[in-house]
C-alpha cells in the first residue's frame, strides 16, 4: 500500500486536431495512484524544455495538495534535462520498456481522459471555437476527478483528496462551451451601449 501511494505515471497524448489560441497541441496526462486523480496540462510541443516545464507544473499542483510521490514511471524516451528535473523533486524514476504500454498506467489514464474530454467537446455550443479547447481542460479534469473514487479513502472522490469537497453553491457548474451572455458593468460601457457581450462558458 505504501509503495502504491508513492507512485505517479505520466504520458502525452497524440496531437490534438486543432492548435489552440494559446498554441497548445498536445496534453500531458498524470495519474497519481493514492488519490486516483488524473491531472492534465496542455503542451505547445514535445521539446525537452516544454515537457519539463509542464511536468513541473503538474508536480507543483500535487505538492500544493500535500501529495509527494516518490516514484515516477514514464515513457522510455526522456531527455537528461527531464531526468534531472525528476531527481530535483526528490523522486526516483522508472522507464517502461519500449512498446510495453501496459506497464504505464498513464496510458489508461489518457484513454479515460480522452473519452471524457471528447464527450465534453460534443456537448459544446455549435458555434464554440475549437481553438478554445485548452482553456476548458482544467474544468474537464475537475469534472472527471469528482467522478473517480480515491484509493486511499474510497468514500471520497479523487477531487476531494486533492482539494476538499466541491462547493456547488460557491462554484456552480454549467455545460462547458455553452454560449453565454456576459454582463458588462455600467462603468465599462457607453451610455447607449449593449448591457451584455456574447461569449462561452469555460469553467468556474
Amino acid at each position: 500500500q505504501k509503495e502504491m501511494d508513492r507512485k505517479m505515471y505520466t504520458d502525452q497524448t497524440g496531437k490534438f486536431p486543432v492548435t489552440s489560441y494559446k498554441g497548445k497541441q498536445y496534453v500531458m496526462v498524470l495519474h497519481e495512484t493514492s488519490s486516483n486523480a488524473i491531472l492534465v496540462e496542455g503542451l505547445t510541443n514535445r521539446t525537452s524544455g516544454e515537457m519539463v516545464a509542464t511536468y513541473q507544473s503538474l508536480v507543483d499542483r500535487l505538492q500544493d495538495s500535500k501529495i509527494e510521490p516518490k516514484m515516477h514511471i514514464l515513457d522510455n524516451k526522456i531527455s537528461q534535462e527531464f531526468k534531472n528535473a525528476i531527481k530535483a523533486n526528490q523522486m526516483e524514476f522508472q522507464l517502461v520498456p519500449p512498446d510495453d504500454h501496459r506497464r504505464n498506467i498513464a496510458e489508461k489514464a489518457i484513454q479515460v481522459f480522452k473519452d471524457h474530454f471528447i464527450a465534453v467537446l460534443c456537448g459544446t455550443d455549435v458555434s464554440f471555437p475549437m481553438q478554445l479547447w485548452c482553456q476548458i481542460l482544467r474544468q474537464a479534469e475537475h469534472q472527471l476527478n469528482l467522478l473517480r473514487k480515491s484509493r486511499v479513502d474510497p468514500s471520497k472522490s479523487a477531487f476531494e483528496i486533492l482539494h476538499g469537497k466541491h462547493d456547488y453553491n460557491a462554484h456552480p457548474f454549467a455545460p462547458l462551451g455553452s454560449a453565454v451572455e456576459l454582463h458588462v458593468m455600467p462603468s465599462k460601457r457607453k451610455t447607449w451601449g449593449e448591457h451584455t457581450k456574447s461569449g462561452f462558458y469555460l469553467g468556474t
